[in-house]
């Protein structure tokens, strides 16, 4: 017996020990579950408190006693039970794990990609497609090998299995495999293989095979979607598949478009469910359409985040695992049952092999019916989008070092940086290359055509922005100030690159426009947003709404276009918003006449107030989100409403915690233990009702804490307290 088969023989032998001391745990694994379905509970309204994906993630049963005496340790006492791992972190790292059930046996089939751990996390592109089976739908799974062992040594990653339609001529199942192979196909009658390879997806243009999931859609027809949002589809498996829409993120607003990977789609209860992840976000979004190609909606919320504490046992404790991506869907009698997710302990980077840290992939408990009733709610309560004109032309004009030269008219955002001083400005618009060389600036500039409208008979005008990224500075918030510019110049076609070959007259910090501004009259001749947030990856996609009427209002007659000048307001902050080159996210320029109700656009995902500085609000602050139910005063009687609170840790020992305002409230009590069932202790008061965010700072790294939040209402001089909030746990940094 060689070295090898001895290590193999010697792990294969503790994993049985461990597992015979389980069992009873697994004979209640069933039992835990349907308890765990209550978790999802009305508020007092009879309405589900479901407010986002995330929030249908149940319980985790525990199938294994939950230790931190394994790899992955720093992302708490954790179930090694669960899922498909390497127990001993010795030979492979796990990903992808999608699950299929014989209807005949009862056992549950999971299809992955593994590779060397040893290589690190970056090993992943020698990765080999291999099956685990499990007589528990949460497992432990245990590995059986290599899908294809003759077919290019079993390479294979993004694998993506599914049941084809009954009667289908190529088989039963097949499994299509991308990013490592440009979208093979194998087929087999058995979940249990042989698997063979029938060649490649057939598309009718040109086609991305990266993360490319398919769904057998109820019309008897293939589904296909890949990394950029490209739908495709084929009455057979194979193809040839009909593109139907390209990049469906640039056609909802309110979507981010970039860094976007980890496309998946299913059907369920009627309609068709998209979740993609964000990853230089960490952040996932959850999107539905009635067809599966068109009408997508983006519903609010998160689809899953790793700093939020949804990944819990059925015995409180969470798991935070540092990336989590890959996520993949079981269904049973039509309805979501459970989510698999690819997860790794530490920043991808970090993990090198032989360290300690790996990624596997864990399978939460799901309440789909909860997700139908949130995601039908959603749709039946849309509302429409603001209407009105895309730029004409947009662009940046960029200060620093050698970008004063260059041009950014093709990006996809628009960058915002003023530069703070009276020498340079009211944005920064007079540094100079001379004796500025090293300041910061970015201006951006919107020019729309107004040539249909007369302004004489204009009731209200607005600019409408997407927010897209916060790239430096610590600001929590901002605002976008506007003033008019001249309209002589060209958008062009550079991408900020040095190498780019910039056409004559394209606009550059160089030749930008004048902005027209009346320095002794800033407020009457400049308009700015209501504030907004910017420091979470879900502040990303918000609408940003300013009044521009009194600046249209500053026009000489005839007109025909107009370039609004764009920058932030904090100060050597630098923000994006979106360009129309970023599709449904195009700033959009709304101008209704006397005769019309303004319309009411869409409000931000976030409360419009923060305890940030305070700034000159426009006339028309943004409708804001209030938690149910309400205060309420019978009889001299306060009832405040339970809010809802959520935490994130901050590096050096900081937390931020942010909860949903309750109406009627003068303010808020923090209140923090150590312990899980602990005696809280109020540390923090907020006095303004508006506010509904705090940092706490000199917390000890590596501890848990329990934050909960309360509203309070001051009454003849006392202060009547509301309801405790949910108790979020956290792990500082």
């Amino acid at each position: 017996m060689n070295s090898e088969t001895q290590r193999k023989d010697m792990a294969d032998m503790k994993r049985i020990i461990k597992i015979t001391s389980v069992a009873a745990a697994l004979s209640a694994v069933t039992l835990t579950t349907a308890f765990s379905v209550m978790s999802i509970k009305a508020d007092d309204s009879g309405k589900s408190s479901v407010t986002q994906l995330m929030d249908c993630f149940l319980p985790m049963p525990i199938i294994e006693p939950l230790t931190t005496d394994c790899w992955g340790f720093v992302v708490g006492a954790r179930d090694q039970g669960n899922g498909l791992e390497d127990r001993d972190n010795t030979n492979y790292c796990y990903w992808d794990g999608k699950i299929l059930k014989d209807k005949d046996t009862g056992t549950f089939y999971m299809f992955a990609s593994r590779w060397d751990e040893a290589n690190g996390h970056n090993g992943w592109y020698g990765s080999d497609a291999v099956y685990a089976t499990s007589d528990n739908l949460y497992g432990p799974y245990k590995e059986h090998g290599l899908l294809w062992p003759n077919d290019q040594s079993g390479k294979g990653h993004n694998v993506w299995p599914l049941e084809l339609h009954e009667g289908d001529p190529h088989g039963k199942y097949a499994i299509i495999v991308s990013e490592t192979r440009d979208g093979d196909v194998f087929v087999s009658d058995s979940l249990d293989g042989p698997w063979e390879n029938i060649g490649k997806l057939r598309v009718n243009e040109g086609y991305w095979q990266s993360n490319t999931c398919v769904v057998a859609r109820p019309d008897g027809k293939y589904e296909i979607i890949n990394r950029t949002g490209d739908i495709a589809i084929s009455d057979d498996l194979m193809g040839t598949y009909e593109i139907q829409t390209r990049n469906i993120w640039k056609q909802v607003r309110g979507m981010p478009t970039e860094c976007i990977e980890d496309a998946v789609v299913w059907y369920s209860d009627g309609l068709y469910h998209c979740t993609v992840n964000k990853w230089d976000a960490r952040n996932a979004y959850y999107l539905t359409s009635e067809n599966g190609v068109d009408g997508w909606e983006l519903n609010p919320g998160s689809a899953y985040q790793p700093d939020q504490n949804f990944l819990r046992y059925t015995d409180g404790t969470v798991n935070y695992w540092n990336k989590i991506e890959r996520p993949n869907v079981y269904i049973e009698d039509g309805e979501v049952k459970a989510v698999t997710l690819s997860v790794i302990d530490v920043p991808k980077d970090e993990e090198k092999g032989h360290d300690n840290h790996g990624s596997k992939v864990i399978v939460v408990p799901f309440d789909g019916k909860k997700l139908h009733e949130f995601a039908k709610e959603q749709r039946d309560t849309v509302k429409a989008p603001i209407q009105g004109d895309k730029p004409i032309a947009d662009t940046c004009a960029m200060f620093w070092n050698n970008e004063h030269s260059l041009n950014s008219g093709a990006k996809g955002y628009i960058q915002l940086q003023r530069k703070i001083g009276g020498q340079y400005g009211l944005f920064g618009e007079s540094l100079t290359v001379e004796n500025d060389k090293w300041a910061e600036s970015k201006i951006g500039y919107l020019k729309f055509d107004i040539s249909k409208y007369d302004l004489a008979e204009m009731g209200k005008a607005t600019l409408s922005l997407i927010f897209n990224d916060n790239y430096v500075g610590d600001s929590e918030t901002n605002r976008i100030m506007v003033s008019l510019a001249g309209s002589d110049w060209i958008e062009g076609t550079g991408t900020a690159d040095s190498n780019d070959v910039i056409e004559d007259g394209a606009l550059t910090w160089d030749n930008k426009p004048e902005l027209t501004y009346d320095q002794d009259d800033i407020e009457g001749s400049t308009a700015v947003s209501d504030e907004f947030y910017t420091s979470l990856s879900t502040d990303l996609g918000q609408e940003i709404n300013i009044d521009v009427t009194k600046l249209l209002n500053r026009l000489q007659p005839g007109e025909t276009t107009v370039t609004f000048a764009i920058c932030e307001t904090a100060g050597n902050q630098r923000i994006a918003v979106c360009s129309r080159e970023s599709g449904a996210n195009s700033p959009i320029l709304s101008i209704t006449p006397k005769s019309e109700a303004t319309p009411k656009p869409i409000p931000s995902s976030v409360p419009q107030t923060t305890d940030g500085p305070a700034l000159k609000a426009t006339d028309a602050p943004a409708e804001q989100i209030t938690a149910r139910p309400a205060a309420t005063q019978n009889q001299n009687k306060i009832i405040l409403g339970k809010t809802k609170v959520a935490v994130k840790a901050l590096k050096n020992g900081k937390i931020k915690i942010s909860w949903k305002k309750i109406k009627g409230a003068d303010g808020y009590q923090i209140l923090i233990s150590n312990k899980k069932n602990g005696r809280n202790k109020t540390i923090a008061a907020v006095s303004k009702a508006s506010i509904a965010r705090k940092t706490i700072k000199k917390l000890k790294a590596g501890k848990k804490y329990y934050v909960r939040v309360r509203a309070f209402k001051k009454v003849r001089g006392k202060k009547i307290k509301g309801r405790l909030s949910n108790t979020a746990c956290i792990r500082v940094k």
